[in-house]
């Protein structure tokens, strides 16, 4: 499971986690956004300290990593983007898309080796 986290963060994660933190946590001067940039730097670091081996308990770890990446996608999807959608203008809301689009021209493809989930 560390190297299928490994893949990923390094394939996807942690560029998905720059691209919002760039093009939306910054829009907006509110305390909203600066929990949208916390639980992001949370997560970096309970990654890396699994990554890098300085978890005690990695199992543990891992575990919290999926609880908060759950909820932290909740939290985005229930409250930070409906309120970016709502203080937002329409020309920033685009010119969002539009980077987004950019910056996604390869779509990240999670083709790991190792099926461990369904063993």
């Amino acid at each position: 499971m560390i190297s299928y986290l490994d893949y990923f963060w390094k394939g996807h994660l942690k560029e998905h986690f720059s691209e919002e933190e760039k093009l939306l946590f910054n829009k907006a001067d509110h305390s909203i956004c600066d929990q949208a940039n916390s639980e992001h730097v949370e997560l970096t670091e309970i990654i890396n300290s699994v990554l890098d081996g300085r978890a005690v308990n990695a199992r543990e770890a891992l575990e919290n990593i999926v609880g908060q990446l759950k909820a932290h996608i909740r939290f985005e999807e229930r409250l930070l983007f409906p309120f970016l959608e709502r203080h937002l203008s329409e020309i920033q809301l685009i010119e969002i898309g539009q980077q987004l689009d950019l910056e996604r021209k390869v779509q990240f493809e999670d083709n790991y080796g190792d099926e461990f989930w369904i063993k």
